[in-house]
């Protein structure tokens, strides 16, 4: 299960994501996050609720990070999977 919770304010959105992100869930967050792209000034994502990534939801952080998509914060396991520099 993923739970997504936002938060917007005047600099973006902020989107918590609690739980595994695997290929049940990468549509649903794709879709929660891609109108955001567009219209939002900025969107972080606060990954540190996140417990697994599969190869699914591992390729959508990539691209989302690519597309200007920010962490806030992640676990050390994320953070190597997703080649981040310290958060």
């Amino acid at each position: 299960m993923l739970r997504i919770t936002r938060t917007n304010d005047a600099n973006g959105s902020l989107l918590q994501l609690e739980g595994k992100l695997i290929a049940e869930w990468v549509g649903e967050l794709s879709r929660e996050i891609n109108g955001d792209l567009e219209t939002a000034a900025s969107i972080c994502l606060d990954l540190a609720q996140v417990h697994f990534v599969d190869r699914a939801g591992h390729a959508l952080l990539l691209d989302l990070l690519q597309r200007g998509v920010k962490v806030a914060s992640c676990s050390s396991y994320l953070s190597e999977l997703l080649h981040l520099e310290a958060i």
